[in-house]
């Protein structure tokens, strides 16, 4: 028995499928259909324990601490283009009429199926579906996931656009789709749902199907589409450096020569600290002012200077000359002891020290250590040296490389970004334009 259901639009037999045969990339030689379809699931997160199954209280969270979760896919939606929408209430259907669609396409096509926040829907589809390649940027995190028996291949659209659905739907001046939804009452596979219910969660397919049909018309085909949001930015910027040619093969040539090099510099990027200040914990605070720095990567980006040359080692004692140097960055690995920071804001990362003992850490920050063993850059280093009080400091090795610029095409490219961005900022009718425009220069980092 097909317990699946055709919400809307075209049976099967009835779709007019397309395909594509790519010639370079990952797909060389594949047949890609070029059909767009999403999938979608609606669930249910409870708790039991030996009084029953409830729902999160936020009156009483320390009850869900003590109990066992589990999660509960009550609905999926799958689209095809514009207009097809299918429906199901267990998983195990949907692998039904994964089976069905295998009659009406062709044998050696490959389909690429969206999904918004794949991490959270591969979980489900994991107990109904075997996948032979999965691409994942971190554990649990699932950018692509490819189905050989179905000859599928699960994306990630929330990894492509960066955002939201509900901003993704705005940016393509989409109705406000917010139907009533109360996701205070528990469902299950058995409950019935309201017509209102179900249009709630198809709307997510449609803002999921014009947003990569946007896509496809950029790029020419579905099997063309980047898989990040970074990708996209990364082929933006190729078709800028086409012409630098030389600048691409030096910056080439600076890459870790070997695995030590390589680990030593990994071990030196922190990024971006996010952190309160821990004196206001757990505290609402009211009447508050606040100020953020604007455009702050693509500042960097412009007007600062990077490694321009490979690291090379500093003699012992001679590390001062390098220093405090506009000319020259640098890599530091030491030692200190009796570490305390002189602020209540703290952004020495503990999980980044080589050695660490008896550490006080907020939130994963250090605040006071006996012994400390770190390799940081030039920037960091410097802050620690303003941020911490400590005692005998000692530099195990310290490499430097001489600074410059980056790229005057690609800064322009950055620049030219930034002065269309501000241009169409608030402007009614180009909300999608400024929207790509912004996300490109976040990318550019």
């Amino acid at each position: 028995v097909i317990m699946y259901q055709l919400l809307r639009g075209k049976p099967l037999e009835q779709i007019n499928f397309e395909y594509v045969r790519a010639t370079s990339g990952k797909y060389r030689n594949k047949l890609i259909c070029q059909n767009i379809f999403t999938f979608d699931t609606e669930t249910t997160s409870d708790f039991v324990d030996e009084n029953g199954v409830f729902l999160f209280d936020y009156d009483n969270p320390q009850r869900s601490q003590n109990a066992l979760k589990h999660s509960v896919t009550y609905l999926w939606q799958f689209g095809i283009d514009e207009d097809t929408r299918f429906i199901g209430r267990e998983l195990t259907d949907f692998v039904d009429l994964l089976h069905d669609l295998q009659f009406y396409i062709h044998d050696c096509c490959r389909i690429i199926c969206y999904v918004h926040n794949l991490s959270f829907d591969f979980v489900g589809l994991t107990n109904v579906l075997h996948f032979d390649n999965v691409f994942a940027r971190k554990p649990r995190h699932p950018m692509s996931a490819y189905c050989k028996r179905f000859k599928i291949e699960f994306k990630c659209s929330y990894i492509l656009s960066g955002l939201k659905l509900s901003t993704w739907a705005k940016t393509m001046n989409m109705s406000d789709r917010k139907l009533t939804m109360d996701y205070k009452q528990l469902r299950t596979p058995l409950t019935p749902l309201t017509q209102q219910e179900i249009d709630y969660s198809i709307a997510d397919l449609d803002v999921i199907y014009y947003g990569i049909k946007s896509y496809r018309e950029k790029y020419g085909g579905m099997h063309l589409i980047p898989l990040t949001h970074t990708g996209e930015m990364r082929h933006a910027c190729e078709q800028v450096m086409k012409s630098q040619s030389f600048y691409c093969e030096r910056v080439t040539r600076l890459m870790p020569q070997t695995i030590f090099d390589y680990v030593e510099q990994a071990h030196a990027f922190i990024g971006g600290t996010v952190l309160c200040n821990w004196l206001y914990k757990n505290r609402v605070i009211e009447n508050m002012r606040c100020y953020d720095i604007a455009s702050s990567y693509p500042y960097v980006l412009v007007a600062c200077k990077y490694p321009m040359s490979i690291f090379f080692k500093c003699p012992k004692g001679h590390e001062h000359k390098y220093m405090y140097n506009d000319n020259y960055v640098y890599i530091v690995r030491f030692t200190a002891k009796n570490v305390e920071s002189n602020f209540n804001c703290h952004f020495l990362s503990r999980s980044k020290a080589l050695k660490i003992k008896n550490v006080v850490a907020d939130n994963g920050r250090v605040v006071s250590a006996d012994e400390i063993e770190y390799i940081l850059t030039s920037v960091d280093y410097e802050l620690f040296l303003k941020c911490y009080h400590f005692e005998d400091l000692e530099i195990k090795s310290f490499k430097f490389s001489r600074a410059g610029y980056l790229n005057n095409e690609f800064r322009r490219f950055i620049i030219s970004l930034y002065k269309d961005k501000t241009m169409l900022k608030g402007v009614s009718g180009h909300e999608e334009e400024y929207q790509n425009k912004k996300a490109l220069i976040n990318s550019c980092y």
